[in-house]
């Protein structure tokens, strides 16, 4: 028989076995209250402690020595725990510990399995309850201080060790085109070669093996300055300067090529589908975006093609542009000053202007390649750079400064760039190479053929061999680029129109008599906008042809980039639509008269607008034939001929009422009239 007394469970006398130990006997009685000490579990034989057991070192270091067989008549004392402490953070057992008095920080952390490998020893701390103190105090640790760990703990502490940072230090990061991107470790002697070593195994098929930019800290913050490489130079020259030295923390970025940002990509992958159908207005506008990429249309297939096999890789991948705009954010945050700002702008006939880093070297050549490189319409004698400076009273002075280009690019001459600078990379003059026209149709060479400033159609249709014998001159279509985009921007004015307007009669109390029809209205306009914006204008210029093709100068015409003209086969018909009865194309017959054609499509219908009929001549000139109310009785002087190719439009009259409506309105009022005026004849 035993008695267990104290803080635990189910106090009282147990009968147990003769084999029984302590631990034995409290887990029979439940085990130990919340507040009940396990450091000091007392066993009492005939009035005297004869051993004290403490269980943490059963449950922390198997040690069971003081687990002793109790006897009969024994008594098991659980008093209450002395102190209570926490351990947080990143150790590796983080609990609530009992500690015993002149216990301290290391006795601590045993007991908690020490510093977890995410911890940092070097910055740990306790807050502590200090007694008759409004608030807790904080007390600052070095676990690997001997002094520090010797430190006595007392109840309540709250240990707390913190985080290393996720930093590494002792690293460069390879970024961009590289077939592993990521970081390596950092060595002392490290250089651009020992990251890099071939250019078949380290990089990609579309990497640019021209330029690449190292970015270096320079201070105790997150200021950076750039160095810009050449990686043909630094793996085929390695351990000389053109094969840079490395430092703890650079970046290294490696882009792609100019042709492999995601604007170009964009742009084939919209037109990609147009072009390979043929479609000849798609293609107009894919042989403009590759003018203004300086890339020709052979080269825009095959890229557009590698750019659909590898398009789920390059969404991994980090972009050209989007590394460089990450970079001149980082500068621009750094920057305390306009004057210390260490971008430049490029413009003009480069692959990608836009605004770069301002390298070390502070060099003009290294900026271009950044840029791309120049496109292949691009003044290589001179450039100009314009340059912000700033005076002794802080105010900016703008110069603009002519530099040799040509000299500078060969090395005979030298000029160094400043933070600020603009420079503007000028075109060739009178340059026009891939510029060219598509002439298709009744011609004896159709094709697309290059075009020189001031080209007019009456050299191109010479140099394409005339017209054939089939062809109906007087039926040319020209669509010009120019007439296009005029359209354009005249329906974007005209919707522009329709959308403030709209503004204006729902800000006004213009519509409340006809609330009932305000939202079919609305619905009806916001259609029309769209019907307009999805709108694909022609761009067509009326042109004489056959006044060209005679020598006269004035019905001669200039050419531009992408204008296309199409010569239709002899077509000896004469069209009659709009508001006839018959609809259709007859043959064109030469004595006849508008009247016949439009008899010969079962007439005009009651809602026809008899005197407003016209003429759509067969290059898309309009005229009026006839006058008045006379059209279908004017006599063979009067005609100005109706041609073979000819389109006769019966407009609508819009203001076309059924004859009994009319009829019956007129009634209407009469009889309203005369029952006004029948009180007066009574009189």
């Amino acid at each position: 028989n035993v008695f267990l007394a104290g803080e635990v469970i189910a106090p009282g006398s147990y009968s147990v076995s003769g084999l029984s130990t302590v631990t034995q006997v409290l887990y029979a009685a439940g085990g130990v209250t919340d507040i009940g000490t396990m450091r000091n579990i007392q066993v009492k034989r005939q009035g005297k402690v004869v051993v004290s057991f403490d269980m943490y070192d059963l449950l922390l270091r198997g040690d069971t020595a003081n687990d002793i067989r109790l006897s009969s008549g024994d008594t098991v004392f659980v008093p209450v725990m002395n102190s209570l402490v926490t351990a947080d953070g990143e150790i590796r057992r983080p609990a609530l510990y009992e500690t015993l008095p002149g216990e301290s920080v290391g006795n601590l952390l045993q007991m908690a399995g020490g510093v977890s490998a995410q911890g940092y020893s070097r910055f740990a701390s306790i807050s502590r309850y200090a007694s008759g103190e409004a608030s807790r105090s904080r007390i600052q640790l070095n676990l690997e201080n001997e002094v520090d760990l010797s430190i006595e703990v007392v109840d309540g502490d709250f240990l707390e060790v913190g985080r290393v940072k996720e930093d590494i230090r002792s690293q460069v990061v390879l970024r961009g085109a590289v077939a592993r991107p990521g970081g390596y470790a950092w060595r002392e002697g490290l250089r651009v070669s020992d990251l890099l070593t071939s250019i078949d195994d380290d990089l990609l098929n579309e990497t640019d093996l021209n330029t690449g930019l190292v970015v270096r800290r320079t201070g105790f913050g997150l200021e950076v300055d750039v160095l810009g490489l050449s990686l043909v130079d630094a793996i085929g020259e390695p351990g000389t300067a053109k094969d840079l030295l490395l430092q703890a923390q650079d970046e290294v970025l490696i882009f792609s090529l100019p042709y492999f940002n995601d604007s170009y990509k964009a742009l084939r992958e919209s037109l990609e589908d147009s072009f390979e159908a043929g479609n000849d207005k798609e293609s107009i506008k894919l042989r403009e975006q590759d003018e203004m990429l300086g890339q020709d249309t052979k080269k825009t297939r095959a890229f557009s093609q590698f750019l659909v096999d590898e398009e789920s890789e390059e969404e991994e991948k980090e972009d050209r542009q989007n590394l460089i705009e990450e970079l001149v954010f980082r500068l621009q945050a750094q920057s305390k000053t306009p004057s210390e700002t260490n971008l430049v702008t490029v413009s003009g006939d480069v692959r990608l202007p836009g605004t770069y880093p301002l390298l070390q070297s502070r060099e003009i050549s290294e900026l271009i390649e950044l840029a791309g490189g120049f496109e292949a319409s691009a003044y290589l004698d001179r450039a100009e750079v314009t340059r912000l400076s700033f005076e002794a009273d802080g105010t900016a002075n703008l110069r603009t400064i002519s530099i040799p280009l040509a000299d500078i690019l060969s090395g005979t001459s030298e000029f160094s760039l400043e933070p600020r600078d603009q420079i503007q990379i000028r075109r060739i003059p009178n340059w026009s190479y891939g510029d060219v026209v598509t002439i298709s149709g009744a011609v004896v060479s159709p094709g697309d053929y290059p075009i020189a400033p001031g080209e007019t159609l009456a050299s191109i249709l010479t140099r394409a061999g005339g017209l054939s014998q089939v062809a109906f001159a007087e039926g040319a279509i020209l669509i010009k680029t120019s007439a296009k985009k005029r359209e354009q921007e005249q329906i974007r004015k005209l919707v522009a129109t329709i959308q403030r307007n709209e503004i204006s009669r729902n800000r006004t109390r213009e519509n409340e008599d006809n609330l009932a029809n305000n939202q079919s209205d609305l619905t009806s306009r916001e259609e029309l906008i769209e019907l307009l914006l999805d709108e694909d204008v022609g761009g067509r210029v009326v042109i004489d042809l056959p006044a060209i093709l005679a020598g006269n100068e004035n019905a001669d015409i200039g050419l531009q980039a992408g204008d296309s003209l199409f010569v239709p086969e002899f077509s000896n018909t004469v069209s009659v639509i709009g508001e006839v009865r018959e609809p259709g194309t007859f043959r064109f017959q030469q004595d006849r008269t508008i009247n016949d054609y439009v008899e010969y499509a079962a007439g005009a219908s009651t809602r026809a607008l008899a005197k407003e009929i016209y003429v759509v001549r067969a290059n898309g000139g309009v005229e009026r034939l006839g006058g008045g109310r006379k059209l279908f009785k004017f006599d063979s002087t009067r005609n100005l001929g109706i041609r073979p190719g000819d389109t006769i439009v019966v407009p609508v009259n819009e203001d076309y009422q059924p004859t009994l409506t009319k009829y019956r309105e007129v009634t209407t009022v009469v009889f309203n009239s005369i029952a006004s005026l029948f009180p007066l004849f009574r009189l």
